[in-house]
């Protein structure tokens, strides 16, 4: 399956505040006119049928609704930017499967810098406070490190980090305060995470979003999101 990306990528996902996903699902397509959307599926391990994503976690309740799938990629050519969303909740084992295959491509593609930005339980934290962690490269903003205290059960942040430190793709991870995102449309405290984000994605790459755009999807959930039970948590 060949598929390309640009030099640059951004990733977001269904993260506890889904801030990550909803932030970039807002992109303006409209502005970007040489956008070219994928909602890509990842071949199974005996490669003759498709990895279940499981149910698509936001969505639109207009007529973008059809535009939504559990894996986007985004290409923007003129920013040389790519958008990787997973708007999805996988099972432990089918999120292994997803990583991986997220992390070879990117090597495949030869990507020059990954982005990740999510949401993630910080106590005492506002949510205009962003921390950033870098893994085999400077950081590109220069804000502080995650307190050492900070963990996280998240499956999909874990498996992020643990995959990039076997792969070595230069990656830096922005990270804002953010609680469990309720059922429905993005409450104000939702909402000021996923601007925080949106604003930080522009500012890293000329892109333009909007926020009126992520503040109208519809999120819901499957129980047990989150919480790998293999691995509870993970310092940072």
């Amino acid at each position: 399956m060949n598929v390309k990306l640009q030099q640059f990528v951004l990733l977001g996902f269904s993260d506890i505040a889904a801030a990550g996903c909803r932030a970039l699902l807002g992109v303006d397509l409209h502005y970007h006119t040489d956008a070219e959307k994928l909602n890509q599926q990842i071949p199974n391990r005996d490669s003759t049928s498709f990895l279940d994503l499981g149910f698509v976690s936001c969505k639109g309740e207009t007529e973008f609704d059809n535009a939504f799938s559990p894996l986007q990629i985004i290409n923007i050519p003129s920013k040389n930017v790519s958008l990787v969303i997973l708007n999805c909740q996988p099972s432990s084992d089918i999120s292994s499967q997803l990583i991986n295959w997220i992390m070879n491509l990117l090597a495949k593609n030869h990507v020059e810098s990954l982005h990740i930005l999510t949401a993630l339980p910080i106590a005492e934290s506002g949510t205009d406070v962003i921390y950033e962690m870098s893994m085999f490269q400077e950081k590109s903003k220069g804000y502080p490190d995650p307190p050492t205290e900070m963990k996280t059960s998240d499956d999909i942040f874990n498996k992020l980090i643990q995959f990039i430190h076997v792969v070595k793709i230069p990656t830096s991870c922005f990270v804002v305060s953010g609680r469990k995102a309720r059922q429905g449309i993005a409450s104000r405290e939702e909402l000021a995470s996923i601007q925080v984000l949106q604003t930080l994605a522009e500012e890293l790459t000329g892109i333009k979003f909007n926020i009126l755009t992520s503040r109208e999807l519809v999120y819901s959930e499957l129980e047990e999101t989150h919480v790998n039970k293999e691995v509870k948590s993970m310092y940072l």
